[in-house]
């Protein structure tokens, strides 16, 4: 057989790993340094510090000792997903294959892979705003056809409340729904306020819109809800993820970007050729990847949730 099934599927696995970073809208969260490294599939050991403050420098006897101690603290990634794919043998033929499924699995991580990665960073960033006190605000339900009143005012709110505990140094992210990011664009509270610069994402720089220097990333209202259930998928036609009955829509996420860090390992893509391991005459792939988003106690604070509260 002419095609190197073991070649492709390494470079499955590497086009799969980076259309997951560049494409999710909370992607970028991957850039963030936090030292870490990875124990087995699933776990990632992460630094934690014990510091003792300045002393006294001493000019004749020099610094004043003390411990400082590193550990590191084990993490395990809480999402495991995956899925087969396959296309008959008939559909195309052995030249054509390549292309094809390179075709089919970037259409799958695009419509299938990024909305759950974007939908299960953006409920934990939320979760984390909300058990942190003061960090989280609610509004009533928005009737339809309306718009959120006093978008600015909330918005600013939200960035204050983290500059009081990170410092105005801090570099913040703020994820919008569409019906805030419409209120805020039709806002008269702002005038000519939104600018257009650069934003790093993935190793790409990006143009996106900024209001005081915040970098706006709207999202779809399907990634932006407090909470989801992820379907074990124990059916060829069951799978994906939908909102949590206890779920709230958020309306605006402000994230300081070293606040949390979103982990991704992509499994080596598996590829079968036609009837090898089994007597389906198609071609087979295996998707398979764990992720999680990693967030300091400490750090809690450095993201904020507006959400609506249910209709009654």
């Amino acid at each position: 057989m002419a095609i190197n099934t073991v070649a492709f599927a390494k470079k499955y696995t590497q086009t799969i790993d980076r259309a997951v970073t560049q494409g999710s809208v909370t992607g970028f969260l991957e850039d963030s340094a936090m030292a870490m490294r990875f124990h087995g599939a699933d776990t990632v050991y992460v630094p934690s510090f014990e510091f003792v403050g300045l002393g006294n420098y001493d000019r004749d006897a020099g610094y004043p000792m003390a411990g400082s101690t590193v550990k590191f603290i084990p993490y395990t990634l809480p999402m495991e997903r995956g899925r087969l794919l396959q296309i008959d043998a008939q559909d195309a033929d052995e030249t054509g294959i390549p292309d094809l499924i390179g075709q089919m699995s970037s259409e799958y991580v695009r419509t299938q892979v990024v909305p759950e990665i974007d939908a299960y960073n953006q409920s934990a960033l939320s979760t984390a705003a909300m058990s942190a006190t003061g960090q989280n605000a609610s509004i009533a339900a928005v009737t339809a056809g309306s718009m959120i009143a006093t978008p600015y005012a909330k918005f600013t709110a939200a960035a204050n409340a983290i500059y009081a505990e990170l410092g105005f140094d801090a570099e913040l992210v703020a994820f919008c729904s569409p019906l805030f990011m419409a209120s805020l664009e039709s806002s008269t509270e702002i005038d000519r306020s939104i600018t257009v610069s650069d934003f790093k994402h993935g190793g790409v720089n990006l143009k996106v819109k900024k209001l005081n220097e915040i970098a706006l990333r709207p999202m779809s209202q399907s990634r932006m809800w407090s909470a989801y259930t992820f379907n074990a998928g124990a059916t060829s036609a069951a799978g994906g993820f939908t909102p949590a009955t206890a779920g709230r829509k958020v309306h605006l996420l402000m994230v300081a970007r070293k606040a949390a860090q979103f982990v991704k390992k992509v499994n080596k893509t598996h590829l079968w050729a036609p009837n090898i391991g089994g007597e389906i005459d198609a071609w087979r792939w295996g998707v398979r990847l764990y992720f999680g988003m990693l967030i300091r106690d400490s750090w809690k604070k450095g993201i904020y949730c507006l959400y609506e509260l249910p209709t009654s």
